[in-house]
């Protein structure tokens, strides 16, 4: 859609976490950069566009799809696959189980959602996602999500750019197409 609007713009997209993300923003080597919440403070702009929530994921076979949620003592013994240990989300779920006590320490780490999900559904272990991410596999019952415990786990996610930089129409209507999709997934908006 934005090609449509701008058929000479020239769009390059590449993929990378979200630390090497912010960082190329700030050094002036990518434009935009859709992206978790910065920690610390950086010499970017972020707009918040929407937040998610991190949850288990099983195969639909496994004992805690049947049970409807994992006990502490579960959770200690089961093997989880996890994104990029590198990761914002990765350090974020390492200190949610270290804030509630439990001890995660059997881990096989990917840089692929996608691949989490299928080694999931083949019972290999369980995985940490939002949900938006498993839609089809959640709706095609492959797979199943759970509470992640007691306590919601939320990442934030939005538009990093490089602070005091005025953005020029093109990225403009960038941002509203991303506002404007976030709204058709039907994800929460409801950010700090």
């Amino acid at each position: 859609e934005l090609k449509e609007c701008f058929p000479k713009c020239r769009i390059t997209i590449a993929s990378s976490d979200t630390p090497q993300a912010i960082e190329d923003v700030c050094n002036n080597l990518t434009d935009m950069s859709i992206t978790l919440a910065p920690e610390g403070i950086h010499k970017c702009t972020f707009l918040p566009l929407f937040q998610d929530e991190l949850q288990l994921i099983t195969a639909s076979q496994h004992p805690w799809a049947a049970s409807g949620s994992a006990k502490r003592e579960e959770i200690q013994e089961e093997t989880f696959i996890l994104y990029s240990r590198g990761s914002y989300t990765f350090r974020t779920i390492q200190e949610y189980f270290r804030d509630q006590n439990v001890e995660i320490d059997r881990i096989i780490e990917l840089g692929s959602t996608e691949a989490i999900k299928e080694l999931v559904k083949t019972g290999m272990g369980v995985g940490i996602l939002p949900t938006w991410i498993a839609r089809s596999e959640l709706d095609a019952n492959e797979l199943t999500s759970l509470p992640l415990g007691p306590k919601k786990l939320y990442r934030h996610w939005g538009i990093s750019y490089q602070k005091g930089r005025k953005l020029n129409p093109i990225e403009e209507t960038f941002v509203r197409l991303c506002e404007s999709t976030i709204e058709t997934m039907g994800l929460s908006r409801a950010v700090p």
